[in-house]
């Protein structure tokens, strides 16, 4: 998740561990339960919209590499 970021591309990820922390659902991917088969087709349609990839691509790219090594240098 974190190199789609990287690369201001938008995610589809299910929201359990911690994608619900990685995800803003709607600004730079699309949270989704990940038993539910339904929910998963609604967010590829979402992101088969080239404006709304482009969109979500722009809060995507706010990713910092440079952060988030310094908060995991708090981890490890």
């Amino acid at each position: 998740m974190m190199g789609a970021a990287a690369c201001g591309k938008p995610v589809i990820a299910g929201r359990s561990g911690g994608t619900v922390y990685a995800l803003e659902d709607g600004c730079n991917g699309v949270s989704v339960d990940p038993e539910s088969v339904e929910e998963l087709k609604r967010a590829i349609r979402q992101l088969r919209n080239p404006d709304r990839r482009a969109a979500m691509g722009i809060f995507a790219n706010r990713f910092d590499w440079a952060k988030s090594a310094e908060i995991l240098r708090a981890y490890i």
